[in-house]
């Protein structure tokens, strides 16, 4: 399932349900889907093997329940799952999760940018990993496991079901960052002395752009405090990754992102898949925009190393040849 845009209202339970599939490899998508029954998932994988899940958008909005993915192969069979790259949000009244993980023998989750937000704090959990299949091997590195709804960031059966977890950022607005069992644990201080793990991992607020973009803002402080995974060389937007010290998270950002708004003057019309030949002109250096941008309400993202001062910058929006100021 590769390159697909499901957007849907008023869904009953799936936005993307997928059953009985050998090595089955989901990516490159956008989903954005609105539940009206008590369950709503956004990609559910059942009953499958080797499962890839990689560079997806999926925003789950369910009434209670919804979850942005659930991966639930066949009980004792030998299953194996890879989510890499992905944004996953989770929104709703109760009880969400961001991604739940059942019987699977090994699960790696790297670079993943997922948030739980919503309603009413019932302990729930930006990544429920109950993993049920002995000798079961977790590994998570360079993921945010964001939870502003007030629950936590991190469930799991035993620590002993975790092979390595660390260079993660776990951030959550309530009182419970993680729970392994029946045991609950407050910090991350906590969690190291008990397992050993998330030695550098950290636990502070990821400054997403927005609650349905999570793309990291200028405010973020996970610039340069992942580990390279060998393998994984560019991120969600295809952008290339540091070789010595990549971001936490789906997205790789220079820390100077800025975002701009039109200045005055001229009122542009601009098409919907506007023409290469489009550009943002920062300091008299044009910079081509990817074709198909959006501008909302003419605002603009930009990531710019070109000067250490943004106040400085002189910022224009070329629109066939017509020329008008941002500020930031």
């Amino acid at each position: 399932v590769d390159d697909n845009r499901f957007v849907a209202d008023s869904l009953v339970y799936y936005q993307l349900n997928m059953t009985d599939h050998e090595s089955p490899v989901v990516q490159l998508n956008n989903m954005v889907g609105r539940g009206i029954t008590t369950w709503y998932l956004g990609l559910h994988v059942v009953a499958s093997q080797s499962i890839q899940v990689s560079n997806n958008r999926i925003r789950a909005l369910g009434i209670e329940n919804s979850q942005g993915i659930r991966l639930a192969p066949i009980v004792g069979e030998s299953t194996t799952a890879s989510l890499v790259n992905n944004f996953i949000v989770a929104d709703g009244d109760s009880n969400q999760a961001g991604v739940t993980l059942y019987s699977l023998v090994a699960a790696d989750l790297f670079y993943n940018s997922i948030l739980v937000d919503g309603g009413q704090s019932q302990q729930i959990n930006a990544f429920s990993g109950a993993i049920f299949a002995t000798n079961s091997d977790l590994s998570m590195l360079n993921t945010i496991a964001a939870n502003k709804a007030g629950g936590g960031a991190l469930y799991i059966d035993d620590f002993a079901n975790m092979n390595v977890s660390d260079y993660n950022n776990h951030f959550v607005t309530g009182s419970e960052l993680f729970r392994v069992g029946d045991s609950t644990y407050t910090d991350l201080a906590s969690v190291r002395a008990a397992s050993g793990l998330e030695l550098n991992s950290l636990s502070v607020d990821p400054f997403f752009l927005s609650d349905t973009d999570l793309h990291l803002s200028r405010r973020s402080t996970l610039d340069n405090k992942g580990i390279p995974i060998a393998g994984i060389s560019r991120d969600i937007d295809g952008q290339s990754r540091s070789a010595t010290t990549p971001d936490i998270g789906a997205d790789e950002f220079s820390g100077r992102r800025v975002v701009v708004r039109r200045k005055g003057g001229l009122d542009l019309t601009l098409p919907p898949n506007p023409p290469r030949r489009d550009k943002i002109i920062v300091n008299g250096i044009s910079n081509l925009l990817r074709n198909g941008y959006v501008l909302a309400d003419l605002h603009i993202q930009l990531d710019t190393l070109l000067h250490p001062n943004v106040a400085d910058l002189d910022i224009y929006l070329s629109h066939n040849g017509i020329r008008d100021t941002l500020v930031y």
